[in-house]
């Protein structure tokens, strides 16, 4: 029998197909069906959009960090397995270079390829931790969660740039996923699956074992809470597989770490431990006082007095806008309030415990509080989904309102994080500077031209920079300025080869110079979409004869 509700309902779809004349709308019933899926799909593919989007020209250049990405991820694909830790760039953890040599099989290597790789990883956490927050909180956080997710400028930011910290999220959310299926389950391999991928991410980020600190913790009270004594032999095999599977999972690290001497000494150089306050300190509360004032600063720097960073371009304006910051203020109230439920406490211990990465080392505010991202947008969200939630239970016009409130934030935190990234952020003079716009211009145009010989004249770079070592690697050359070579910028060459003069910065003076001292030849002015001269070039030509300057 079918109720009157169940009536009423049949009846107002029989009108709805009246109204569109009978005609079947198979789309729109399985858009219905699946609404979940085709949301997943949607946010994801909108993530994937903002993350590609013009890859090279946002931010524009190709920073020296990105260069030995790819010169390390071309050595895997020669070498096979290189080891779980590279001394590049002053040592960092493998992982997203054996990722970036996979994308490189499959579409070959070149800068947009080390871009697209860091990409996808930013684009791939979104869906991951839409399940992960559906778990754990439920649809509607989720929801909005993933929204501001794919949208943030912060994630945006680090996917388009051949860097490892995007590396971390995602495997923070890919652990959170089966861990919370087994807190809810009890299902031993789901404890498997998730000590593996926590072990993985020691190969992620160097930030990441405060992420463990913070699991080791959420761990303990998932015992306190009652689980162990209930059923203790169950207890002791979870926790035996989840972290059992962590170590061997991270095993490779874990052996390096012990073997290598030399492990630490990056890690060392970035403590706080090693600057000359920490090291003037005497006593526990000195240290504590040094703790507390880098903590505060950090704070500052992320909400309201950003500093620039010449490793990243971050610190440009305002990573979170202030809605962003209200609704993270409010999250935090929240998941005080209901410390007492998993999902809500490991919340809570991850917004405590993540930041230290940062505090606890020198500089690097943004870039080391990455991992803490995921953490930031539950606590966006639980304060809309109390407002989405009760308007689904209101009446008709508050209704309305409660919807059209939940809708204008997340319209607002979304198009304020689009804007700040392409318009403000990777557009900025500083985004130029940090990656290396005109360097990595000139590569890519000595690399097409190849000629036999490059003298390179720069005061900033000197031609082993990464940057150009990765995008002109078969051109070889020298440097000729005054800053990184004992001839002082002169330009008495070789006449004998098919040779060219690249200069960049104030060293473009020299043109008219040469050109009246080897006439004939080809000169080249680099420039940019808005028309700034980026570098020049002057190819002598075949049989050059210097000609004597008075």
């Amino acid at each position: 029998m079918i109720s009157d509700e169940g009536v009423g309902e049949t009846r107002r779809a029989g009108a709805a197909r009246a109204r569109l004349g009978g005609r079947p709308t198979a789309i729109f019933g399985l858009i219905t069906r699946y609404r979940e899926l085709v949301f997943v799909v949607a946010v994801t593919g909108v993530a994937l959009f903002l993350r590609t989007y013009e890859l090279l020209d946002y931010p524009p250049g190709f920073h020296g960090d990105e260069g030995l990405l790819g010169m390390d991820a071309q050595r895997v694909l020669r070498e096979g397995w290189i080891g779980p830790y590279l001394g590049s760039g002053g040592g960092y953890a493998a992982g997203p270079v054996y990722w970036t040599a996979l994308i490189f099989r499959i579409g070959g290597s070149s800068d947009f390829n080390v871009r697209l790789s860091t990409a996808l990883l930013g684009t791939v956490a979104v869906p991951i931790a839409y399940y992960a927050f559906r778990i754990m909180f439920g649809f509607r956080v989720a929801v909005l969660a993933s929204i501001f997710f794919a949208f943030s400028a912060f994630d945006i930011h680090y996917s388009r740039v051949g860097y490892m910290p995007v590396a971390q999220p995602i495997i923070e959310v890919a652990t959170m996923l089966p861990l919370f299926l087994a807190v809810r389950t009890r299902r031993w391999y789901y404890f498997l699956i998730a000590g593996t991928m926590a072990g993985f991410g020691a190969f992620s980020y160097s930030p990441y074992p405060v992420f463990v600190a913070g699991l080791a913790l959420f761990l303990l009270w998932f015992a306190v809470r009652g689980y162990w004594w209930r059923h203790l032999h169950t207890f002791v095999r979870d926790m035996a597989l989840f972290w059992g599977a962590f170590y061997f999972a991270a095993l490779s690290m874990i052996q390096y770490a012990r073997n290598e001497p030399g492990f630490l000494n990056h890690a060392r150089a970035e403590s706080i431990r090693s600057t000359r306050e920490w090291k003037n300190a005497h006593g526990l509360l000195a240290h504590l006082q040094i703790v507390w004032f880098h903590a505060k600063d950090w704070f500052y720097t992320v909400t309201s007095r950003p500093k620039f960073d010449g490793v990243d371009a971050t610190g440009i304006g305002h990573m979170f806008d202030r809605l962003s910051l209200y609704l993270i203020a409010a999250g935090v109230v929240i998941v005080i309030l209901n410390w007492r439920r998993l999902p809500y406490a490991f919340t809570l211990i991850m917004f405590a415990v993540l930041p230290f990465g940062a505090i606890l080392t020198i500089g690097a505010g943004f870039r080391r509080t990455i991992g803490l991202l995921p953490m930031l947008f539950v606590l966006m969200a639980l304060p809309l989904e109390r407002v989405w939630r009760w308007a689904d239970a209101a009446p008709a016009a508050k209704r309305t309102l409660g919807y059209g409130l939940v809708g204008a934030a997340v319209a607002f935190v979304c198009i304020y994080n689009v804007r700040y990234y392409f318009g403000t952020l990777a557009s900025s003079e500083q985004a130029r500077w940090t990656y290396v716009e005109e360097l990595a211009d000139a590569s890519r145009y000595i690399e097409k031209q190849h000629p036999d010989y490059v003298y390179f004249y720069s005061a900033r770079w000197g031609y082993g920079y990464p940057t150009r070592s990765y995008l002109a690697p078969d051109v070889p050359g020298e440097d000729r300025s005054k800053e990184f070579s004992k001839l002082n910028g002169s330009i008495d060459v070789n006449t004998s080869r098919d040779a060219m003069f690249l200069f960049i910065g104030g060293y473009m003076d020299l043109l008219p110079e040469v050109q009246q001292k080897y006439p004939g030849g080809i000169a080249h002015i680099g420039t940019a979409g808005d028309g700034r001269k980026l570098f020049a070039t002057y190819r002598l030509p075949s049989h050059a004869k210097a000609t004597v300057l008075p």
